[in-house]
């Protein structure tokens, strides 16, 4: 397995998600150490309340099946759904926060 960041933590304490990286994500079906890193850092956040779990990167149907079985709820991927651009039928909506700024 090549180095890589496997965790990241997103937001700070309740309603915060962690997300595995693409980096673990890629051939965990078939690597023993990914998928042990992989349950690790799953027990990890599911210890941590009110976080949420998004494994990035799934692109093949063994990394889907691999991660059900581990027990990640989330994912996002190639293989779940490819970018695409906004229907034109979508009206802008403004965010609002810190900066305020119009999503297309």
């Amino acid at each position: 397995m090549r180095p890589c960041a496997v965790l990241t933590l997103t937001g700070a304490g309740s309603g915060s998600s962690r997300r595995l990286d693409i980096g673990l994500i890629h051939g965990i079906d078939t690597d023993t150490a990914r998928q042990s890193l992989g349950r690790a850092l799953l027990t990890f956040a599911r210890e941590t309340s009110g976080t949420t779990i998004v494994a990035e990167g799934i692109e093949t149907e063994g990394e889907l099946e691999t991660l059900r079985a581990l027990g990640c709820p989330n994912g996002q991927g190639f293989l779940i759904g490819r970018p695409t651009r906004l229907p034109p039928t979508w009206a802008p909506r403004t965010v609002t926060g810190a900066e305020s700024s119009t999503v297309r």
